[in-house]
């Protein structure tokens, strides 16, 4: 009860953070110290240098083109952030539940 949500939703920075997105070169394979990822969020990206869903697919689409991490996402809010996080999800070998 004591958790509030506030400030916004920097949706590429955490997948950034999780997949290692900057860790990786041009040409390389990558290498994920994860093999699946759980995203919970409302899927709208409100802050951050990537806001943009066709961007943020787009550039999780080509790190995770070898690395393969499955990309499971958790829908928490109302609106339109579901259709990210279902493109999210399906293009990344996840499932998408909405809650």
């Amino acid at each position: 009860r004591r958790v509030r949500a506030h400030g916004g939703t920097d949706l590429h920075q955490g997948l950034v953070a999780a997949l290692g997105l900057r860790e990786q070169r041009f040409g390389e394979l990558g290498d994920a110290a994860i093999d699946e990822l759980f995203v919970l969020s409302d899927g709208v990206p409100t802050t951050g240098d990537m806001q943009e869903g066709a961007d943020i697919l787009r550039e999780v689409r080509e790190a995770n083109r070898y690395a393969k991490v499955r990309i499971h996402c958790v829908f928490t809010g109302q609106g339109r952030g579901a259709e990210l996080l279902r493109a999210l999800a399906e293009e990344n070998g996840g499932v998408f539940v909405r809650r």
